[in-house]
């Protein structure tokens, strides 16, 4: 179940801030703005303020390289050939090329974004598996991006179960271990669910995948929503997520549950 239906009325609200920001700017007086794409308005409150604002992309630098593809140079072969979109995606891309909210084009919002950033742009990413994409993000921007990997969060003790598992990681060949993972925005159809268990299973390589349930299902294992999946993979072992005590009555736990499916081999299998 994808909330890509609500993102209109989030960046509505988003704009209704606007008028408030502003006064908090100017209250506070800090020496640098760091700002998110579809919030053009607060870049644009700091620049009246004589503050540098610097645009932090959330996502990876993939998922921008996908999109600022799309915005600048559609009619152009994606320099990267493993990552495309199937005949069935391609009817939501002018979608996602039309997309707008409160009469500005989220394409216009996102090229003001880059336009007062900086010099530079902030990434949510990791040099070592995304340097490729990066430096083509950075062709596209004309900025200079800077990867600062996974925002700090509180320690969380790991118990002896999940412990034996990055144990077992550690003796693996680099590149043989496949994660799973669609963030915070996303619930999996049913058909997704399915496409991507069984691509799994016929890999036969070992993977780790988060798996997420909407509000309200969030007591569903993965035996009810994969039925036969668990028998037919070997060496697959289920995890139930546990957060940091901090976050457990948070906004995010309430998002519904995650489980965590690991298959880890005992020896590494060549494809």
């Amino acid at each position: 179940m994808s909330n890509h239906h609500l993102m209109p009325s989030l960046k509505k609200a988003f704009d209704l801030g606007n008028p408030r920001f502003s006064q908090i700017l100017e209250m506070l007086k800090p020496d640098l703005l760091i700002y998110d794409m579809i919030q053009h308005w607060a870049l644009m409150a700091a620049s009246a303020l004589g503050i540098p604002s610097v645009l932090f992309i959330t996502t990876s630098a993939t998922m921008a390289i996908n999109m600022f593809h799309l915005y600048l140079k559609q009619d152009v072969a994606f320099p990267f050939d493993s990552i495309y979109y199937h005949k069935y995606e391609k009817k939501n891309v002018k979608e996602i090329l039309e997309s707008s909210a409160n009469r500005l084009k989220d394409k216009d919002r996102v090229m003001q974004g880059v336009k007062w950033s900086k010099n530079i742009m902030l990434v949510k990413s990791v040099k070592e598996i995304e340097s490729k994409y990066a430096d083509y993000l950075s062709s596209l921007t004309s900025k200079r991006v800077i990867p600062v990997r996974p925002l700090v969060v509180n320690s969380i003790d790991v118990d002896s179960e999940q412990h034996s598992v990055i144990q077992c990681l550690d003796t693996k060949i680099t590149g043989l271990t496949v994660f799973v993972s669609f963030g915070n925005e996303y619930f999996l159809s049913k058909v997704d669910m399915t496409q991507i268990a069984l691509g799994l299973e016929m890999s036969n390589v070992n993977f780790i995948w988060v798996l997420r349930f909407p509000k309200g299902e969030n007591n569903m294992t993965i035996k009810e929503a994969l039925p036969g999946f668990v028998k037919r993979v070997k060496f697959l072992h289920l995890h139930r997520l546990r957060l940091p005590k901090p976050l457990q009555q948070s906004y995010l736990y309430d998002l519904g549950g995650e489980w965590v499916a690991v298959k880890i081999m005992k020896s590494d299998v060549h494809i």
